[in-house]
């Protein structure tokens, strides 16, 4: 079978709803400066949703003082009874279980404190893990660092970004599959929430970013596509795997790649094929309702492939390109170490989310590297080899050039957006007395909540969120001497805000809305940077609102090349076929 177990086959009793009420509950403090104004009236509602956001290492002392309703409180660890190390390892995990929502991780902070929570369960609750996490094929491979690393038992700082990037992937793995009931069809419109979310962006691949960065910035390299959408199908228990060309790569340019999706399809277990750069599920036929074509089909019609589009600077398909393709294994260090096997368990209920996919075998059932080595009909075992991609983006991001480390934050700096300008006693600017320039405060941070909200599906908040930073990037007074960053700050966050409303009002089906904004925005940002993704969600909406001859226009009048050429050339099929007569 392709489909995996998921956390809740593991046998663990979901918490009761109401187990809440008897947990220590910590101080919360307050991270980010007071909001705007024109955000006071939503925040009434965040603050109770995020009361039970904690500081992690005040609530283990608090715990460890007794701090528990209805359990009698003792002098020392040594003297408590099995009853009462029972309820501290449940109150302990309970603390970690709800401070992992997507809306909590609002600092780096957040997430390293829970680390140190999830520390002390392992060390007082967790059991041992014995397992060998490097598959026989892959002895020799690791360095000793990773390998020592692997077999690790507590979580690092640095195991913040694997928490970080599970939680993002499960929020998008619980709306991303929309209403689809087959497996298939989760599977296809997965691939298409993920290739509307992330835009392609030349730079950003030349900047180290994880795939929760991406997802908050909206932009990403074709191999962050492929990232983000083989980790939400990993939530939703379906495997993914990098498929390239068999033999030597092209000099010139980049070798072709695509993301192949392990799947049963009318009791016959296919490899599923979906083109992460032009953004396109590869089709069986030029028919607009074909199926997605699987491997089985291109071995029996290179058309399927060849017939692609041309993208400038990277190599093209050929006949002989996937018939014995380089299988590529999705993943990173966290998934496959023993600290997050150990805890995986502990992911049940409403709280099911997969941290950890070991390599190789365990008791809950087959390893990952095991199920890619088995699961191919078209390849060989001495052809499947660990992607490279996700560990090297975390790790660049540790340890980043001087040069990374700029892109990295200007990519990141919208998200603090507004960013306020201290004032005087008679509302006046301050000034700066060496620059003379305006000095700025804490920054509010609205357009990263609001993209968290957004992902999260939390879609009415997420534009109210970004409504504030459309109305504070109006009113900076750009005639007040300031540094250029926070001119460019706002500016473009104000934009994202605008296209990000956009998306937010398309996914919730307000098509009239969102035609509204992204034809202002259109009308409004000629060199903008979401201008032709703009563009495309426009005709999209278009012929959601039954105006299929405007989608049609406006599709024949984008570029015929680049990257997204093959979306337009099946969006237009699918369209022309639908179109009324006359």
């Amino acid at each position: 079978m392709f489909r995996r177990c998921s956390a809740n086959c593991c046998g663990f009793a979901p918490p009761s709803p109401n187990r809440h009420e008897s947990i220590c509950r910590p101080l919360i403090f307050n991270h980010n400066p007071p909001p705007s104004p024109v955000a006071q009236s939503m925040f009434s509602r965040m603050f109770r949703q995020s009361s039970w956001s904690v500081s992690a290492a005040l609530c283990v002392a608090a715990l460890s003082a007794g701090c528990q309703p209805g359990v009698t409180t003792v002098s020392g660890p040594g003297e408590k009874s099995a009853e009462e190390k029972v309820q501290r390892c449940h109150d302990l995990m309970q603390s970690v279980l709800f401070s992992l929502e997507l809306q909590k991780l609002d600092v780096a902070t957040d997430v390293e404190s829970t680390t140190q929570l999830i520390n002390q369960w392992q060390s007082e609750c967790g059991a041992a893990s014995q397992f060998n996490p490097v598959p026989e094929a892959l002895k020799g491979k690791f360095s000793a660092e990773v390998e020592q690393s692997l077999v690790a038992t507590r979580l690092s700082s640095a195991d913040a970004d694997h928490l970080r990037h599970c939680v993002m992937m499960k929020a998008l793995s619980r709306h991303a599959p929309g209403k689809a009931s087959s497996s298939l069809d989760q599977v296809a419109s997965v691939f298409d929430v993920v290739m509307r979310l992330v835009e392609l962006d030349r730079e950003a691949m030349d900047v180290p970013l994880t795939a929760y960065d991406v997802c908050l910035i909206g932009n990403g390299s074709p191999a962050h596509r492929a990232w983000v959408f083989a980790e939400v199908l990993r939530q939703l228990s379906f495997d993914a795997v990098i498929l390239s060309p068999g033999g030597e790569p092209a000099k010139e340019d980049k070798a072709p790649f695509l993301v192949g999706v392990l799947l049963k399809v009318d009791g016959k277990e296919q490899v599923l094929l979906f083109d992460p750069l032009r953004g396109v599920a590869l089709r069986k036929g030029a028919e607009p309702a074909s199926p997605v074509a699987s491997l089985a089909d291109v071995a029996g019609n290179a058309e399927i492939l060849t017939g692609l589009p041309p993208v400038a600077g990277w190599g093209a398909w050929t006949a002989d390109s996937l018939k014995q393709p380089r299988v590529g294994v999705i993943g990173s260090e966290g998934f496959w170490s023993a600290r997050f096997l150990t805890l995986q368990p502990q992911f049940t209920g409403e709280h099911t989310m997969a941290v950890a996919d070991p390599l190789t075998d365990t008791e809950t059932g087959p390893g990952l590297w095991g199920r890619v080595v088995g699961g191919g009909k078209f390849w060989k075992a001495t052809d499947v080899f660990l992607w490279e991609f996700p560990d090297t983006q975390f790790v660049q991001k540790r340890t980043p050039t001087p040069e990374q480390k700029a892109k990295r934050q200007a990519a990141l700096l919208p998200l603090s957006a507004p960013v306020p300008i201290l004032r005087d006693y008679n509302n006046l600017a301050k000034m700066d007395p060496i620059s003379n320039l305006a000095v700025f405060g804490t920054p509010h941070r609205e357009e990263f909540r609001g993209r968290l909200s957004q992902l999260d599906g939390e879609i009415p908040t997420a534009v109210m969120h970004y409504q504030v930073v459309r109305v504070e990037s109006n009113k900076l007074p750009l005639q007040t001497p300031m540094e250029e960053k926070f001119k460019i700050l706002h500016a473009r966050a104000g934009e994202d805000a605008r296209f990000f409303t956009a998306q937010c009002q398309f996914d919730r089906g307000q098509y009239r809305s969102a035609r509204d904004t992204l034809e202002h925005y259109i009308a409004n940002y000629p060199e903008g940077h979401w201008l032709n993704a703009s563009r495309r969600l426009l005709a999209l909406t278009l012929a959601a609102n039954k105006q299929t001859a405007e989608a049609i226009t406006l599709l024949k009048a984008l570029p015929a090349d680049g990257p997204h050429a093959a979306w337009v050339q099946q969006t237009l099929k699918s369209l022309e076929a639908t179109k009324p007569a006359g």
